[in-house]
């Protein structure tokens, strides 16, 4: 018996593997990191930092029964099966191959809830405030956002994951069914009890701007609520993994294995890919204007161009890049991620110097 790993799920955050402006993951060449200073990045990286990918109750129920191992790694989760070695042909070559000893289902579900552990999370990266009802869904199912298995060839940008709040209602229905994330407090409304289509028809009517009448304003009101009790428990997205996706993507694939019996190649067996599934998602880092605050000539100076907020490296500013313009010649430093302000759709970094 040897595990072999299933799938992986590396979620690269810029804010730490940026440098400054050199980006580890750029649409043009020469704004990117070399591969040397890519592995020198990737060293230091810790998502345990920031974020936590952990599996739901239900989840975890499917490895112990499936014996499937889920391990965290410096960049998100790994997920291994249990299994054995066969032979199988390929022309007139034989290739060994790794054949899970419990068949998975095509069927079989793996979620897990990715949750932001640091409080400065959303003052350092592009995502959509907490707010908002939305929730961001790596998954191989069906929805408004990206399919996840587009991402196993290059690295996808996270925003491409936002589902709408339609499809983050119905997801926290299906997720409050599996006993998850139940609202502890009083609710005249449990959810989990609604009839699907009954919760198409509220969500219909939300759509065509009809008005709904006092239970169904009910029950639209107990999802909204799931959806803030979610967020406010710092989840800010799901991975939904299925071992047959719905683009025609797959975990495993039937191949004629040797029949020790016989020696012939005519026995059918579930075989993991002959590569490993291994999925990047690229997390922006947050741009914003930065403000200096000089108190000592009482002067206000603004960057005229967002820039980037990196852990690492440096931004250079000069004072052509501020306005107003000083007179003299200044160090402007980068600024920390605890201080910053919205105002209108603009956000800003104080600095004081």
């Amino acid at each position: 018996m040897v595990y072999k790993t299933l799938f992986n799920m590396n979620l690269l955050h810029a804010y730490f593997l940026d440098r400054g402006v050199k980006k580890f993951h750029a649409i043009d060449p020469a704004d990117e990191l070399s591969t040397e200073e890519k592995q020198d990045a990737e060293k230091n990286y810790e998502i345990k930092e920031f974020l936590q990918v952990r599996p739901n109750k239900k989840t975890k129920e499917i490895a112990k029964n499936y014996k499937l191992l889920i391990r965290n790694h410096n960049k998100g989760i790994r997920v291994l099966a249990s299994t054995l070695k066969v032979a199988t042909k390929d022309g007139i070559e034989t290739l060994e191959r790794y054949s899970p000893i419990m068949e998975l289902s095509d069927d079989l579900v793996l979620t897990f809830y990715i949750k932001a552990t640091d409080n400065f999370f959303g003052n350092y990266t592009d995502c959509i405030d907490k707010r908002e009802h939305q929730l961001y869904y790596l998954s191989n199912i069906s929805s408004s956002a990206n399919n996840v298995f587009d991402a196993t060839s290059a690295i996808e940008i996270w925003d491409s994951f936002l589902i709408s709040t339609k499809e983050t209602r119905r997801l926290l229905y299906e997720l409050e069914k599996e006993s998850e994330f139940v609202s502890t407090a009083p609710k005249r409304v449990s959810i989990a009890d609604i009839d699907s289509d009954e919760i198409d028809a509220i969500e219909a009517k939300v759509t065509a701007k009809t008005v709904l009448n006092e239970e169904e304003q009910e029950v639209f009101d107990a999802l909204n609520q799931s959806v803030t009790m979610l967020k406010n428990s710092k989840i800010i997205g799901v991975i939904q993994l299925k071992i047959s996706g719905d683009n025609s993507t797959e975990f495993t694939e039937i191949l004629n294995t040797e029949d020790e019996s016989t020696g012939l190649f005519d026995l059918p067996k579930q075989c993991l890919l002959s590569e490993e599934i291994d999925f990047k998602v690229y997390l922006e880092n947050k741009k914003t204007f930065w403000r200096y605050n000089q108190n000592s000539e009482n002067q206000i100076m603004v960057t005229n161009d967002e820039q980037p907020l990196t852990k690492n490296g440096r931004v250079d500013i000069s004072k052509t890049d501020v306005t107003p313009q000083p007179s003299a010649t200044f160090f402007f430093p980068n600024p920390t991620i605890q201080s910053i302000s919205k105002e209108s759709e603009n956000y800003y970094s104080e600095i004081f110097i």
